[in-house]
């Protein structure tokens, strides 16, 4: 027999065959020898063969550490990193804590804060100064009634609410008579009187005189409006808090002269932007609006002289009254109804629910509420992207929340889920509170070698563009954090069909809307059986153009699926149902367009994912999916990549367990059973549906259960409520992720 590397690859010798040869290699030197094993010559063919055997086996071992099939460990890292693979270090568990404190208070690097319910601590990974300047979370009191515009300075844009005032569109006239209504009651008429100015004056004295108004008092306003263009020799001279700006003098044409003359009020110190929003209109918003004021903008010189037509009346309520303007109506002289605007009072109540409602409509990506006890909180809508804030006079930050980065002190797949992290271990002064207010980024264990091996069987083609193969190997292995990606393609003319899968039957009372390219088709509500309302959906969805056909089909009747007509291109972005006892969940697959693929990638920024999908895709070729974000190619054009990132599809688990009294169940057997669920499901990836049957198996991971009844459903939304729990299986699409969480998981002995 042959030894070492042969055709078939490496043959090692065994004990047996060493002892043979060196026996017959001794025989051939010494003559009849004895060696049986007593003998002096076979005791050292024994010692001899041990030896020989041992480097016979790890020059095996050697031969084969140069396959990753076969190698392990270290020779396992050398071998992939031939691919430009590297082993995926442990990880620690990465979570933002939302942390209150004083303004100013340093959390420190190394700072500790533990999950009460798991015991594991988290510590601080650099230094973080919690500020308004840098907040996450924010409690902003209003604390008086003042004559004033009520501002919060979000990231340098404001979002302002004044107390009641009245605005006008253009001067008063002659032959102009006004009557205001206040809280219901028509005053007394206000005829012209003199000028405009005066008139004003007039009306702000007849509503000042009303025992619920502290003062009304006539200004010009933010947002000025001329009432005629500037023309030749003309000079504008703008006075603000008694300091008279630069006078602007006419150059060109109306466009220019308004520009310089918005540009000199921008350069005033108290203004931060002032701004051309109209051809002879400007809008100035101020540093702080309660210390700010237009005293006027006169016009000399010229054939014509432009007067600012902004006026309005501010008014401050008494103590203990709330003050509303019904409406104000002039008639007579220039125009038969003076077009007029409110800004609505009164309480403080108001002042706060009018800024939430600005903040929320505003372009900040922070989310306003109001906590009804006359504050609003502020949160950013991720709590890893901060915020500034400041807060004009008679409102208080009360409470500022930054976000501090905590990693879990050991490495591994340590869940933190949202409102997990809430004790402070390290006492640092100032320092009030800590939460997570979403979920962290759980951590893992060093990547196994049956891991590592699988990796680069799905990276081998790395090299490859433009084949499905190749465009997932690559994202898989350049891509930073992705850790699982598919392709899939459409390669026909017309559009796949789609299908709508329905988890289980509609019920009495359920409203189902579909929304088709944005928009939804009329809603269908529960109609005698389940089939009957597929039916009904069926009718509805063929009505839109571009469908062809639908048919209800598969398990139960719970799949619709869409057939398009040559030529246009359908999208259903979402199945809402509500009302009824239940409200199952559904699956949308398919839908690529004509001669597309769609790239379903778990982990990596949006912007690398894309990056790397148009480097590797073949030209000419639509990209598929709910993601999408614009690159820039090398010749300087915008390219939209889409793709898809997984669907969350949120798994509830409850279980009811019987002991076995001959095996001890451990005092934590709950908290157990619960935590193996939810490592199941960590298991899960892309499109793997979730099985019953493993589900319940979990459970005799815990010595001590003899048997147990174990219910699963899944919802859409992470908080919803679910349905009535079964036995039975989760079918999840292919471009959905089943996602477990203990807070999502309950069990109890029975």
């Amino acid at each position: 027999m042959t030894f070492g590397l042969t055709p078939q690859g490496f043959n090692r010798k065994r004990l047996p065959d060493e002892k043979a040869s060196e026996e017959n290699a001794l025989i051939a030197e010494f003559g009849d020898i004895n060696v049986q094993p007593q003998s002096g010559f076979g005791q050292f063919i024994g010692a001899m063969s041990k030896i020989i055997t041992d480097i016979w086996e790890n020059m095996e071992a050697v031969y084969f550490s140069q396959y990753p099939n076969s190698a392990e460990g270290v020779s396992l890292d050398y071998v992939v990193a031939l691919n430009g693979i590297v082993r995926l270090p442990a990880e620690r568990t990465r979570v933002i804590g939302v942390c209150q404190a004083f303004e100013s208070t340093l959390i420190t690097q190394g700072s500790l804060a533990r999950q009460p319910e798991s015991n594991e601590t988290f510590y601080a990974f650099e230094d973080t100064i919690i500020t308004r300047t840098n907040a996450v979370l924010t409690k902003v009191s209003v604390d008086a009634l003042a004559g004033q515009i009520y501002n919060c300075l979000i990231n340098s844009n404001s979002y302002f609410f004044s107390l009641p005032r009245m605005n006008f569109d253009r001067l008063f006239g002659t032959g102009d008579s006004s009557v205001a209504s206040i809280n219901g009651v028509e005053l007394s008429a206000v005829p012209f009187n003199t000028d405009s100015q005066t008139t004003i004056n007039d009306l702000a004295t007849a509503v000042q005189a009303l025992p619920e108004v502290e003062t009304a008092t006539p200004v010009l306003g933010l947002e000025i409006n001329f009432d005629l263009d500037f023309v030749t020799t003309n000079s504008i001279l703008a006075t603000i808090n008694t300091v008279g700006l630069t006078p602007v003098v006419f150059l060109t044409d109306q466009a220019t002269t308004i520009a310089l003359l918005a540009l000199e009020i921008n350069n005033y110190s108290s203004v931060t932007t002032c701004t051309v929003t109209g051809a002879r209109q400007i809008t100035i918003v101020p540093v702080d609006a309660s210390s700010f004021n237009m005293d006027s903008i006169v016009t000399t010189g010229g054939i014509g002289q432009p007067v600012p037509i902004d006026q309005s009346i501010d008014i401050v309520p008494a103590d203990g009254f709330s003050v509303t303007v019904d409406f104000v109506t002039t008639t007579g002289g220039l125009a038969p109804n003076q077009a007029t605007t409110f800004r609505k009072p009164s309480t403080l109540d108001v002042v706060v629910a009018k800024l939430v409602t600005v903040i929320n409509a505003g372009s900040d990506p922070v989310t306003a509420t109001d906590n009804s006890d006359q504050t609003l909180s502020i949160l950013s809508d991720d709590t890893e992207v901060s915020f500034s804030l400041s807060v004009s006079v008679n409102m208080t930050v009360q409470e500022v929340s930054s976000a501090v980065i905590f990693l879990a002190s050991n490495f591994g797949t340590l869940p933190a889920p949202i409102g997990s992290l809430t004790e402070i271990l390290t006492p640092i002064s100032g320092w009030i509170s800590i939460t997570n207010l979403k979920a962290g980024v759980t951590g893992r264990e060093i990547e196994s070698d049956a891991e590592l091996r699988l990796r680069r069987q799905n990276s081998v083609r790395v090299l490859g563009a433009a084949t499905v193969e190749a465009i997932r190997a690559r994202i898989l292995q350049q891509v930073s954090g992705v850790t699982q990606a598919f392709v899939f393609e459409n390669r026909t003319m017309t559009e796949e069909d789609i299908e709508i899968i329905f988890a289980s039957d509609l019920v009495t009372g359920n409203e189902i809307t579909i929304t088709v390219n944005g928009t939804s088709i009329p809603t269908v509500t529960f109609t005698s059986t389940h089939l009957n309302t597929m039916n009904l959906l069926k009718v509805q969805l063929e009505a839109v153009v571009g469908i062809s056909l639908v048919t209800v089909g598969g398990a139960g009747n719970r799949t619709l699926t869409i057939e398009m007509t040559q030529g246009f291109e359908i999208t259903v972005t979402g199945v809402q149902i509500v009302n009824g006892a239940s409200k199952t969940t559904t699956t949308i697959e398919g839908g690529r367009f004509p001669k597309s693929f769609e790239a379903v990638v778990l982990g990596g920024t949006d912007e690398d994912v894309a990056n790397k999908i148009w480097e590797t895709k073949p030209a000419g070729i639509q990209t598929f999916g709910n993601t999408s974000f614009t690159i820039t190619d090398s010749q300087g054009d915008s390219q939209v990549m889409n793709f898809s990132r997984p669907t969350p599809i949120y798994i509830w688990v409850d279980a009811d367990l019987t002991l076995n009294a001959e095996e001890e169940f451990p005092s934590n057997g709950i908290d157990l059973v619960e935590q193996d669920f939810v490592t199941y499901g960590e298991t899960l990836g892309i499109g793997q549906d979730v099985l019953w049957q493993k589900v319940l198996c979990q459970i005799f991971t815990v010595s001590g259960i003899a048997s147990g009844v174990v219910e699963i459903i899944s919802t859409l939304g992470e908080n919803d409520s679910p349905g009535t729990y079964l036995e039975s299986n989760i079918t999840i699409g292919e471009n959905e992720i089943a996602v477990f969480a203990l807070t999502r998981t309950s069990a109890e002995v029975i």
